[in-house]
This record gives structure tokens, C-alpha cells and sequence, in this order.
């Protein structure tokens, strides 16, 4: 299966060649955004717009809050250093809260919302009342027009009240909503916060044990090499790969925009999901 990859200038050549010898239709960035180190936004921008994914050592690119991975064909991050695999995890965290506070804002402006149109229902009713007294009191007095014009009014509060009640039921329909969406979202967020700790945890024991043992966990080749293994079923769109010499993590679109419906888990490679191939 050829992917279309765009190899960025970290790794650079070496992992443009070894991907293409593999199969793959990669280009390098280059030109105008190669020459005058162009910012990141647009090399990750410009990768979008070919429909390639980008192949990246930069750490910025951990950043998942100022990239829209989930909108883009994907993101390949090489996890030289532990250090670039904790910020890329918890970027994702802090993308997850912000959804969840999101989600909480909303359900307080709804309740706010419902409030406000409870308090206008009241209002509505007892200015009802009121003219129901005057069309009385005007009607002992002779003054049918008065009157008339009062019980108008009146027909026209209570209509009003009718559409207020109809309002507030849909707003309390909303709220019944975005009750289990929230319960949901806590529960991935904390199952996502407990695996990313743990992820954190060995990946900085096996830089260490690396490091005593004096071998280069952080070694490109064997980054590029796990990357064609898991190139092999594909690369999902808009999918976040954290590739480390002896694994690769995959980050699915919807933890990197929170929707409430999926596994509570980052999960490795899935071949059956859509991949961004020739």
C-alpha cells in the first residue's frame, strides 16, 4: 500500500529515501518553505493542501492545540527524545480538557437560558392576570372596548406563555442531552489521562535503560523502520502517529477535537480505517 507522505527538513533525506525505496509517493518540503525555514503552520498548511501527510522530527509539531491534525490528511511525529512523545501526550490531554469545558459552558448556558425563559413564563402569567382584572373592572364600568382590548392582550400573554413552556421543554431536552455527553467525556478524559502517564512512564525508562545500556533508543533508522511497518495497513486521516524505535502510537481524530463516542484508549495501527493512500 503507497502513501502519499511528505518527508519534512527533520528527518530529511535519509527517511525521504528509505520511505520511497519502500514504496511510498514521498516529497520533501522544499523550495521557497526549505529555503526561508518557512513557520511551521505553513509547512503543515502546505502538506494539507498536496493531501500528504507530514513526516516530522520537529517537537513543535506536539502541539496538537495549534495544528488541526483531525482536519488534515495526518501528522507523522518522529519521538527522538522522550521528551517530544510526553508533550505530544499531554498536548492531547490539554485538548480533551478544553472540550470538556467546553461541553460544561455550554450545558451552563443552556441552564441559563432555561432559567431566563422560566422568569419571562411568570412574568407572562401574571400580567395575564392583571389584564384579566382591568377587562373586568373595565367591563363594570361600560367600557367594552377596554375590555376587549384587554382580553387581547391577555389571549396574546398566554400564547406567548404556550411558546415559552414549548421552548424551555426543548432547552430541557438539550440539557438531558449533554448530561451523559459530559459523563462520557470525564470518563475518557481520565482513562486517557491515566494511559498517557503510562505511556510517559515506560517511554522515559527506556530512554534511560538506553542510555546506561549505550544504545541509541533515539536512533533515526530505527524510527524509519517502524514507520514502514506501520505504513503497511495505511495511515488513517487525520490521525496523530507517534513513532518511537520499537512502536507506534496512534492518536485518532476524535481525541484530537473530543467528540464523546470513542474508545477510551489510543490504539495502535487499525487497517480497516480510512487511510490516506495512492
Amino acid at each position: 500500500m503507497s502513501c502519499r507522505l511528505r518527508v519534512d527538513r527533520e528527518p530529511g533525506l535519509p527517511v525521504l529515501e528509505a520511505l520511497r525505496k519502500a514504496g511510498h509517493n514521498v516529497d520533501l518540503v522544499s523550495g521557497l518553505l526549505a529555503a526561508r525555514s518557512a513557520p511551521a503552520d505553513e509547512v503543515f498548511a502546505q502538506a494539507g493542501l498536496a493531501r500528504r501527510v507530514l513526516v516530522t522530527a520537529d517537537p513543535g509539531y506536539a502541539d496538537v492545540s495549534r495544528f488541526e491534525v483531525a482536519e488534515s490528511p495526518g501528522l507523522v511525529l518522529f519521538c527522538l527524545q522522550s521528551s517530544t512523545l510526553c508533550d505530544a501526550l499531554d498536548s492531547v490531554y490539554k485538548v480533551q480538557l478544553d472540550v470538556l469545558e467546553d461541553v460544561g459552558r455550554a450545558m451552563a448556558e443552556v441552564a441559563t437560558t432555561a432559567k431566563r425563559l422560566e422568569l419571562r413564563g411568570t412574568d407572562l402569567k401574571s400580567s395575564s392576570e392583571h389584564l384579566y382584572r382591568r377587562a373586568r373592572e373595565a367591563i363594570g364600568e361600560g367600557d367594552l372596548e377596554a375590555a376587549r382590548t384587554a382580553l387581547t392582550l391577555r389571549t396574546e400573554n398566554y400564547e406567548g406563555v404556550r411558546s415559552l413552556a414549548e421552548e424551555r421543554r426543548q432547552l430541557d431536552e438539550s440539557l438531558q442531552g449533554l448530561t451523559p455527553v459530559v459523563q462520557s467525556l470525564q470518563f475518557e478524559v481520565e482513562a486517557f489521562r491515566t494511559e498517557k502517564e503510562i505511556m510517559k512512564a515506560a517511554t522515559i525508562a527506556a530512554h534511560v535503560t538506553s542510555m546506561l545500556s549505550g544504545t541509541e533508543q533515539s536512533d533515526v533508522e530505527a524510527i524509519t523502520a517502524n514507520l514502514i511497518e506501520a505504513l503497511a495497513s495505511g495511515v488513517p486521516h487525520g490521525t496523530l502517529w507517534l513513532v518511537l524505535p520499537d512502536a507506534t502510537w496512534e492518536i485518532p481524530a476524535p481525541y484530537l477535537k473530543g467528540p464523546a463516542d470513542v474508545s477510551p484508549r489510543p490504539r495502535r495501527r487499525d487497517p480497516d480505517r480510512e487511510s490516506v493512500t495512492e
